[in-house]
């Protein structure tokens, strides 16, 4: 069994939790406002919102990388072997970044995106304001569908069957 990886906001820290004794086995101090956590391409990816910043983590030394600085407050992160997608909720628009921090394109997206998920070439973005879901063709960097949704899609995750589960609210 693997470890827990927790983003404390209080603290501006990462914790890393074994299960198996529910016991802190390190305190990584991350930027300020860790808002959400992905894992891909053997990092742990930590997004900070108050520093309007993207850290990587490497999980067998527990090191963090430098801050990467974004020019919005991120809010959502998915990850893959390509790097991450990051959302900014405020900035409506999602960048993509290689493993290295490097930023490989940002798609202007509807309104709010609150939610990521990556699956099968696609990012898939749940933007709240404007009650959507949009497909991003990852490999074209641009916007290939939306659909409406009833209320206001808050979260968003990919099955391994290819199904994409979304949470509304009203």
């Amino acid at each position: 069994m693997g470890y827990l990886w927790v983003a404390d906001r209080i603290n501006d820290s990462v914790d890393e939790i074994d299960p198996t004794t529910n016991g802190i086995v390190a305190t990584i101090p991350v930027g300020r406002g860790p808002e959400a956590l992905a894992i891909g391409g053997s990092y742990v990816w930590v997004i900070n919102a108050v520093d309007h910043s993207l850290m990587r983590i490497d999980p067998k030394t527990r090191i963090p990388g430098g801050a990467i600085a974004l020019d919005f407050a991120p809010n959502a992160i998915a990850a893959d072997a390509t790097g991450v997608w990051v959302a900014g909720a405020t900035a409506n628009r999602v960048a993509h970044i290689d493993p290295n921090g490097a930023l490989i394109t940002t798609v202007p997206v509807q309104a709010g995106p609150e939610g990521l998920a990556i699956f099968s070439g696609y990012v898939w973005v749940a933007d709240g304001t404007a009650r959507t879901v949009e497909r991003i063709n990852a490999a074209r960097a641009q916007v290939a569908g939306s659909l409406s949704v009833h209320g206001e899609p808050t979260a968003i995750t990919a099955s391994p069957d290819g199904s994409i589960w979304v949470t509304v609210s009203s």
